[in-house]
Parts: C-alpha cells; sequence; structure tokens
C-alpha cells in the first residue's frame, strides 16, 4: 500500500523582499550546518556556477568554523575545454561560459582545496557503457559517462560530497520559467518543441502506443495535483504550475542521475537545496521576489552575494559541462551509422530505420533531450537502447 507522507501546501507569502532574502540565507545556513555532520571524509561539488558555488562557500565557512578544517571541492573538466570558444558553437545557448575559471575563482575567495577532474575524449569513450550499467536503463550519453568519472575521482579522496542540485527546481532557474511561449505551453514546458523520440517509433507503433495521447493524460493529472493558491490567477498561478511539474517530475530524473552515477562508485552525495524546510518556504515566495532583480534564481543571488565573488554571484546560468569535441560527436556518428548497416538489431523493432537514417543524413532533426541539447547525447541513447534490449534481454511486444 502506498500512501503520501509529504507535500506543498501553498499559503500567501507575506514576508518582505528582504525578510525573505534573510529567511533563505538562514535556512541555507542551518541547511549546510547539518549536512556536513559526516564521520568519513567530506567534500563539495563545485562547477563555479551560483547553486554550487554558493553551497561551497557556505560549507567552507561552517566546516572552518565547527572544526577549523578546510573544505575539499571537486568539479569535472575536459581536456583543452580552455580552447572552445563561443564561436565553435554560434547557436550555443546551454553554455553560457566555461566552468573551470570561475570554480577557481571560487575556491581562492572560501579558501577551498579544488581539485578538477580532467577528462579525455578517450576516456569518456572508453567508458562509454557506464551509464547504461550504473542506471540498467539507456541514459544521456556523455552526461551519464562524465559524471561517472567525476564521482569516481571523487571518491578516490573523500566518501561524502554535497551537491548544488535541485537550486534551478526550487528557485526557478531554468529557460522555461522565462520563456514565455514554454511557460505558456499546454504541456509540460520542456516538451514543448514535441516529443522527437517517439517520432522515431515505426508509425504502427506510434497508433498503438499514442505517446502523444499518454503525455497529455500525465500533464492533466499533475495539472491535478497542483496545490493551488485561492485567488491567484494569471501568470502568478501558471507559474505556480511550471514549479510544480520541475519539483515533480523533471527533478527526480536528474536525482536519480546522481543517485545511479554516485551509488555505482560508492559516493554519497547530499542535495541541501532539496532540504523540504527550503522547498516549503521557497515555493510560496512570490515570483517577483524569486527573480528579483529581473535575473534566474534573483532570489538566491541576493541571498548569497556576501558570500561569493560578484562575478559568480550574478554569472549567468550555464549547463552541466559536456564533451565538445569532434572527436567525441564523429565516434558517437561512427556508431550510430554502424548500427544502422546491420540488419538484425533489436532497436529497429521498436525505432524506424529510415527515420533513424534521417537523422545522420540531416532530413530529420535530432532528437532533442531537454537536459542534453547535444546531438551526440540524443544519438547516444538510440545506441544506449540497442544495447538495453540486447543485454538486458528484454522483449518488445505490442
Amino acid at each position: 500500500m502506498e500512501r503520501r507522507y509529504w507535500q506543498l501546501t501553498s499559503f500567501l507569502h507575506t514576508d518582505t523582499e528582504q525578510e525573505t532574502i534573510r529567511t533563505v540565507r538562514d535556512y541555507l545556513d542551518d541547511i549546510t550546518t547539518r549536512q556536513l555532520i559526516s564521520d568519513v571524509p567530506l567534500c563539495s561539488l563545485l562547477s563555479g556556477g551560483v547553486d554550487s558555488s554558493a553551497m561551497t562557500a557556505l560549507a567552507a565557512k561552517n566546516l572552518r568554523a565547527s572544526t577549523g578544517q578546510t573544505l575539499d571541492s571537486f568539479a569535472v573538466d575536459f581536456v583543452d575545454s580552455d580552447k572552445i570558444t563561443s564561436s565553435s558553437t554560434p547557436e550555443d545557448t546551454w553554455w553560457s561560459s566555461l566552468d573551470a575559471p570561475f570554480a577557481r575563482e571560487v575556491a581562492n575567495h572560501v579558501k577551498c582545496n579544488h581539485t578538477p577532474i580532467v577528462l579525455s575524449n578517450d576516456l569518456l569513450i572508453e567508458h562509454e557503457d557506464i551509464g547504461l550499467k550504473a542506471r540498467d536503463l539507456p541514459g544521456w550519453g556523455d552526461f551519464d559517462t562524465s559524471l561517472y568519472l567525476l564521482f569516481k575521482g571523487v571518491r578516490e579522496r573523500s566518501t561524502v560530497a554535497l551537491s548544488g542540485e535541485s537550486a534551478d527546481e526550487v528557485f526557478g532557474g531554468y529557460y522555461y520559467f522565462q520563456d514565455p511561449q514554454a511557460l505558456h505551453h499546454d504541456g509540460f514546458p520542456w516538451l514543448r518543441e514535441g516529443m522527437a523520440f517517439a517520432d522515431l517509433l515505426h508509425d504502427s507503433h506510434i497508433a498503438k502506443i499514442k505517446p502523444q495521447e499518454y503525455a497529455r493524460q500525465r500533464y492533466l493529472e499533475t495539472m491535478a495535483e497542483v496545490p493551488r493558491l485561492e485567488g491567484e490567477t494569471g501568470t502568478d498561478a501558471r507559474l505556480r504550475e511550471v514549479f510544480y511539474m520541475a519539483l515533480t517530475h523533471w527533478l527526480p530524473a536528474l536525482l536519480h542521475r546522481k543517485d545511479r552515477a554516485s551509488m555505482a562508485v560508492g559516493l554519497e552525495v547530499r542535495v541541501p537545496f532539496c532540504d523540504h524546510r527550503l522547498v516549503e518556504y521557497v515555493w510560496n515566495v512570490p515570483w517577483h521576489i524569486k527573480q528579483m532583480g529581473g535575473m534566474e534564481k534573483g532570489l538566491l543571488r541576493h541571498a548569497v552575494a556576501d558570500a561569493l565573488p560578484e562575478s559568480v554571484a550574478w554569472r549567468k546560468k550555464s549547463g552541466y559541462p559536456a564533451a565538445r569535441d569532434d572527436k567525441y560527436l564523429k565516434h558517437v556518428r561512427a556508431q550510430l551509422a554502424a548500427l544502422l548497416e546491420r540488419p538484425t538489431e533489436p532497436v529497429f523493432d521498436l525505432l524506424d530505420r529510415a527515420k533513424v537514417a534521417g537523422i545522420l543524413d540531416g532530413t530529420r532533426p535530432v532528437p532533442y533531450i531537454g537536459t542534453a541539447p547535444s546531438p551526440a547525447h540524443s544519438m547516444s541513447y538510440i545506441i544506449s537502447l540497442n544495447k538495453w534490449i540486447k543485454n538486458y534481454g528484454v522483449d518488445i511486444h505490442f
């Protein structure tokens, strides 16, 4: 028997902006202090974004005050990443800037011992199946591989790590909180561009499975669950719905990825921003306070600005880094091409071979994964799906 033991409750937020900033900071100070309790080596994951930087700064301060110890921090980076400029990816809106310089700046500012875990394309290729093995499901390509290798490197030096994950869902950091078209899309906002992977199915399968109808039904069920605030209408009411979707449907996928990758190497990764007290409080903070100053996660930035270098406190959001060298993309494209040439691969019982071929010859758009916008990730998913069907003895019946 399943029962819900906790859920969000909506009520009118009456604190002023300054009171809200102070309350959020008090929660973060208390949460990081509690999360530092450990009888094994503990560290922080520091990307140089405001989320991980805030967590690292407060943890470093509190650890030094309570024990006199210096916090260790770690970040993932890639060989020659400093040679990749914005001109290399002219339409790249996912990575606004390189992480490494900001991570070093934060580490110097808060005086922690920082270690980058630097990965090569050869290493990503060598371990490309690790995401499938850790998840027991097809995953997100080198996003999964790099996270696993980061955690593996951290585990050689530490046993517990603090992560800044979930701040985007709690404080409203994703594009779909800001983009009017995504925000007011009559469905899950990250599916506004459609369900490209579902479109790769054989047409006969689509007719039987009806993926669009399934997504619609799940969306309507989610809307029925949203804890409404009496009298709230318009954009404010819609934002409450979008926050609920982010917390209950987007965040679980990220936490599952994190749990699988960390447990595969025996590393405990804690997520202080998921503390239910913080989530409950920020849930009811009005949007104009959450994005104060007109910037995503403005409330969080104001709450921790005094603890961070100014360049980091107001740095534009940049997504989780991934391999951006042509070598990795060429490797994945070659794998997909080889898969298409083999006549009996089981994935084509599910996917239409001609549709998949269209991805390689450019006649069909590359399916988009909301958390992994590089073409390599989507192609890797198809390859991983085929391996999953074969290696796990999956039978496909319609």
